[in-house]
């Protein structure tokens, strides 16, 4: 049996994914009740933070093409999103958020950043402690959910 204790790197990366595993439940329900499947909910991300119309070979970059083929085609049917040619490229198409689409995000947004019971029992210094910690490894732009 290997006793080498566990790089401390390891045991905080091992703890994020657990908490991630133990919130998925929850992620699951919250895109259900807003009518969506989780990759719905992530190119509704991908596009709101572009700020703007995204090429739809930019949202493949969490998920196959295929599968955002068919998230774009459910959230177009849905009246969430539009999807037009890009006038650069008459190949390429461009997707964009529509305003009910916007307002769909945010609930499910203002959903998922409700903390998880655990964290109400932390106390504020440990909360902002974590909170530092998380945004010096949490990559640019990418810190909401």
């Amino acid at each position: 049996m290997d006793t080498t204790p566990e790089h401390p790197a390891q045991r905080a990366w091992s703890l994020l994914l657990e908490l991630m595993q133990a919130e998925r439940p929850r992620f699951l329900r919250i895109a259900t009740e807003t009518g969506m499947t989780p990759t719905d909910l992530g190119v509704l991300k991908l596009v709101s933070e572009a700020g703007g119309p995204v090429p739809m070979q930019d949202l493949a970059q969490f998920h196959d093409k295929s599968s955002i083929t068919r998230a774009v085609h459910r959230l177009v049917e849905a009246g969430l999103v539009e999807r037009f040619e890009n006038p650069t490229d008459r190949r390429a198409k461009l997707v964009a958020l529509t305003d009910e689409g916007k307002a769909l995000r945010q609930r499910a947004l203002d959903a998922i950043r409700v903390p998880p019971d655990a964290f109400l029992e932390l106390s504020a210094a440990d909360l902002d402690h974590l909170a530092r910690v998380l945004e010096s490894v949490v990559p640019s732009g990418r810190r909401e959910p």
